[in-house]
């Protein structure tokens, strides 16, 4: 048997900081790094951490690295999944910055004006289990 999902999808509530941002279709993506948001829900998200702006025009935002925004979801369990700052922050713009890069990057990939995909940033703070069988997807904390 070969293993073929490389996704799931859920629907959640995203938040920052643990206060209500968007309901969201969540594409949990083990081929994606980042967490891609339409790019109208990550400037909603960015413009709700001060200091933050936008870097170029690739999707990315930067942002004060003192400040550590919170990004959870709540899935159908109640519980809200928080990613861990240290996955959030991407790092430095430069060395010697005060100012860092986010993990939430706004890009239309064609999938909805609702629809974000949750990758890597999000899973590492996950176990995360696929099951081919019902189409479903499970997270655990981490031991």
């Amino acid at each position: 048997m070969s293993a073929s999902l490389l996704f799931a999808t859920a629907y959640t509530l995203a938040h920052l900081n643990g206060n209500p941002l968007a309901y969201i279709n969540a594409i949990i993506d083990t081929g994606t790094s980042i967490i891609v948001a339409p790019p109208s829900d990550a400037t909603t998200f960015w413009d709700q951490v001060t200091g933050s702006a936008q870097y170029g025009n690739s999707g990315y935002y930067t942002f004060p690295c003192a400040t550590n925004p919170t990004l959870g979801f709540t899935f159908d369990d109640g519980k809200e999944w928080v990613v861990d700052t240290k996955y959030f922050n991407l790092g430095r713009v430069s060395m010697g910055s005060s100012r860092c890069v986010g993990a939430l990057v706004g890009l239309d990939v064609g999938l909805g004006d609702a629809s974000w995909i949750l990758g890597d940033v999000f899973m590492q703070n996950t176990y995360t289990v696929f099951d081919q069988d019902y189409n479903l997807v499970g997270f655990a904390d981490l031991a």
